[in-house]
């Protein structure tokens, strides 16, 4: 009911019977659920860092992207390193 009254997809196929999501305008979202050549994005939630790199880093990094202040790679290398660093230190406590 949640994704219904906020827009958001289904990710069980079940859904697929509901009469909601029987109009065409959801029949390739269920076409996409069932080729097994999709992988969904898995944000790393359980990272520590995640809620900064979300709520802060994502937000002013796009905006210097934008501005033309860094380039698109800049900003991807960025990201890309604050990321895999918080995945190492999160591997380092397993």
């Amino acid at each position: 009911e949640w994704n219904k009254r906020t827009g958001a997809l289904p990710v069980h196929k079940s859904a697929e019977k509901d009469p909601f999501y029987a109009s065409e305008q959801f029949k390739g979202w269920f076409a996409e659920l069932e080729d097994k050549d999709a992988v969904p994005t898995v944000m790393p939630t359980y990272l520590e860092e995640f809620a900064f790199f979300k709520d802060s880093m994502v937000i002013k990094t796009s905006q210097q992207a934008l501005l033309g202040d860094i380039t698109p790679e800049e900003m991807a290398n960025q990201w890309a390193d604050y990321l895999t660093k918080a995945q190492q230190k999160h591997l380092a406590k397993k």
